[in-house]
């Protein structure tokens, strides 16, 4: 595979920081993680993300490395909350790293073992094929600490990243669920803020709440909210979460502007 045609496919895959981000996020939420911390150290311009799920074993981590090979198919269910995979392309998690930073290690721990793996973005750039590129893994007994995966990003290619548009993004896009927390750790001039992602929230008037097993489709829930006032267009619109995470941006997409008498009602409807 060409290593030019990966950096293309990266960079229009995934134009914003947030949406890189969140590719790495689905992959602890696979991973059957409960959390996931998403730190930004604004002090030394690192980007970390750290999941406590099932981690990787040899195997699970050379099936990660390689760009287009994955073991999530559509028929897959994770090991312990049987959750559906939202990324099963063997893409995602890759050209995410390589469109977020220069420099990359990632440490995952299973079954009493821990396996470090760097990447480096200059292998990718000096290489003409991605089989062009050698790497180590190093791999050692390990019981300090449970499962889980932990991605330590340098060099970033953002020179400025504005934390509460990554939260805007995080609370209507990511697998929000009982069993799954996102938690945004800010560190700058010193201090740490801890910021946990929630969905969004506005006063209403009236809601309406569904949620039924359907033969053909399964479980189904779903809420309809009137506002008493015209809410943000960032969150205006009808917003449909397939296996946790969001699958459409527009509210075009349900026809919602010609279903609605005029901007009266349209604008307070979530």
């Amino acid at each position: 595979f060409a290593t030019a045609g990966i950096k293309k496919m990266a960079k229009r895959t995934f134009q914003e920081l947030a949406s890189n981000i969140e590719e790495l996020i689905v992959n602890a939420y696979d991973a059957d993680a409960t959390s996931v911390l998403i730190i930004l150290n604004y002090n030394k311009k690192t980007l970390s993300i750290i999941d406590n799920g099932n981690g990787m074993d040899e195997e699970n981590l050379t099936s990660y490395v390689i760009y287009g090979e994955s073991d999530k198919g559509s028929a897959y269910k994770s090991p312990k909350f049987g959750r559906a995979p939202i990324g099963e392309y063997g893409m995602g998690g890759k050209l995410a790293i390589t469109n977020i930073c220069q420099v990359c290690k990632i440490i995952t721990r299973r079954d009493g073992k821990e396996h470090v793996f760097n990447m480096n973005r200059d292998d990718l750039d000096k290489a003409k094929y991605v089989s062009d590129i050698k790497s180590k893994v190093l791999t050692k007994n390990y019981t300090e600490k449970p499962s889980g995966t932990e991605i330590y990003m340098e060099s970033l290619f953002s020179k400025n990243i504005d934390s509460e548009r990554l939260l805007e993004r995080f609370s209507t896009k990511m697998p929000i669920s009982q069993n799954f927390k996102i938690l945004l750790i800010l560190i700058k001039d010193g201090e740490e803020k801890k910021i946990e992602v929630e969905e969004p929230s506005f006063p209403f008037d009236q809601k309406f709440d569904f949620d039924e097993n359907l033969n053909l489709i399964g479980k189904v829930r779903m809420t309809i909210y009137f506002t008493k006032e015209p809410i943000p267009q960032t969150k205006q619109g009808i917003w449909t979460r397939v296996n946790g995470r969001i699958v459409n941006e527009k509210a075009e997409w349900f026809d919602l502007f010609r279903a609605t008498s005029g901007t009266r009602y349209r604008y307070r409807l979530y």
